[in-house]
């Protein structure tokens, strides 16, 4: 069973500061989206980093595209 997670791999590259990015994620959604957007954002990348290390995929730029579609979206509601 091949299971890589995003927050062993953070910590292994970074260490005890393997939170830093995290929070920067979360810090981004909350500025730019609205509450029920921000809950299930979180809830999914925070399920889909217990089972890969999304960071070295290569549908990186997919969750990406999809985070800039989805907030722009929020933001031009607000």
């Amino acid at each position: 069973i091949y299971l890589d997670n995003i927050y062993a791999t953070l910590y292994g590259k970074f260490g005890l500061f393997f939170f830093v990015p995290i929070l920067f994620f979360i810090v981004l959604l909350k500025n730019y989206s609205s509450k029920q957007v921000y809950n299930y954002l979180v809830l999914y990348f925070l399920l889909v980093g217990l089972t890969n290390s999304f960071i070295y995929q290569p549908y990186l730029p997919w969750f990406l595209f999809v985070l800039a579609i989805t907030l722009n979206k929020t933001r031009a509601k607000s």
